[in-house]
């Protein structure tokens, strides 16, 4: 009876977690892919769906996050100078 218990409660496990990697991958598909990035997610494995968790970006791509950040505060720098 136990192992029936067992059964059931980890099923019921994996449908919660599903269901969650569900609802924040439709939040996530929401923003643009400069928030994606900077986040460290994939837009393309994203659209590829629940299968494809978690999501994030591979090793190599990590300097474009770096490249954005850069020129993110070189822009905002920018701006608060120009005030």
């Amino acid at each position: 009876m136990k192992s029936i218990f067992n059964a059931f409660y980890n099923a019921l496990i994996r449908v919660q977690e599903r269901r969650a990697r569900q609802k924040l991958r439709s939040e996530l598909l929401r923003l643009s892919d400069l928030a994606l990035i900077d986040a460290g997610f994939d837009r393309a494995l994203l659209e590829s769906g629940v299968k494809a968790w978690p999501w994030r970006i591979q090793e190599e791509a990590t300097t474009v996050t770096v490249k954005h950040a850069t020129i993110k505060a070189a822009n905002e720098d920018n701006t608060a100078k120009a005030a």
